[in-house]
């Protein structure tokens, strides 16, 4: 969850972030989910942490993840595992609520996502969506953003590069290297095309509406999962990104930070 699929390039295995982002996620869901024992299916589980609590809280649940090993790690948990697309899980009427845990801006058939995804749900059923809300950045976020990747890698806890990717030097201003690692110019490599969302937050809520869904759309903190990916391998890791997530949640409950994350629920 990160990302649903897979590894993360520079993440180390044992910080698992939707673990450290469990509470505040279940928070968000509790007020919108049925009760207990209501079917629930996760699409893009990643490791499981949240279909696992929701387990624990008592629903049904099942986790849908592509990624072989991500979805062995999840059946480790004990959890209902479907190693597969979405498009290949077919399981017309099952569920009562679907939800996408920063997977669906990763589908490229984002219509057809989201027509599976209700084919999926009873008639009352729910689709509920964590994402990112990257159009949303300012010079305010890329500053928060890079500098606090520089003074954790100062320390010794994170890791950065004066280069990016593909070798080629990284802009000294914050909002200059934004646009150049998250804004697309048409002209990137495979490798880079393949690590950048295909869909912006505004597009989701956009097709959410065009398939006839009414849509509530919350915003949330996401910069602190961008620091965290950059940690190091340390005993303080877990630490430190839950320090960056209070800290990014201050600021945007104050106004001096935007909302790089979004939490959308959607009703027929």
């Amino acid at each position: 969850m990160g990302h649903g699929h897979g590894h993360h390039p520079y993440l180390p295995a044992h910080i698992d972030l939707t673990a450290l982002a469990v509470p505040d996620t279940m928070a968000l869901l509790r007020p919108v989910l049925p009760e207990p024992p209501a079917a629930i299916c996760e699409v893009g589980a990643g490791l499981g942490a949240l279909a696992a609590a929701l387990a624990g809280a008592g629903y049904r649940v099942t986790a849908v993840e592509p990624d072989p090993d991500s979805a062995a790690a999840a059946a480790d948990r004990g959890l209902d595992v479907v190693n597969a697309e979405l498009r290949d899980h077919q399981a017309p009427g099952r569920y009562e609520a679907v939800l996408f845990t920063r997977s669906l801006h990763h589908i490229e058939d984002l219509p057809g996502a989201i027509e599976h995804a209700l084919g999926l749900l009873t008639p009352s059923g729910v689709l509920v969506l964590e994402e990112f809300a990257r159009e949303r950045a300012n010079e305010a976020a890329a500053r928060f953003l890079y500098d606090a990747i520089d003074l954790l890698a100062a320390a010794g806890v994170a890791s950065t590069s004066q280069e990016d990717d593909e070798g080629r030097p990284q802009p000294t201003d914050p909002w200059q290297r934004w646009q150049h690692n998250f804004v697309p110019s048409g002209h990137e490599s495979p490798e880079e095309a393949a690590h950048r969302p295909l869909h912006t937050g505004t597009d989701i809520v956009a097709a959410l509406r065009a398939a006839g869904l009414t849509v509530t759309d919350e915003p949330t903190i996401g910069l602190w999962r961008m620091v965290a990916q950059r940690l190091a391998d340390t005993p303080v890791a877990n630490d430190v990104a839950r320090r960056v997530r209070d800290t990014e949640a201050r600021r945007l409950a104050d106004g001096s930070l935007p909302a790089l994350g979004r939490f959308l629920v959607a009703r027929r």
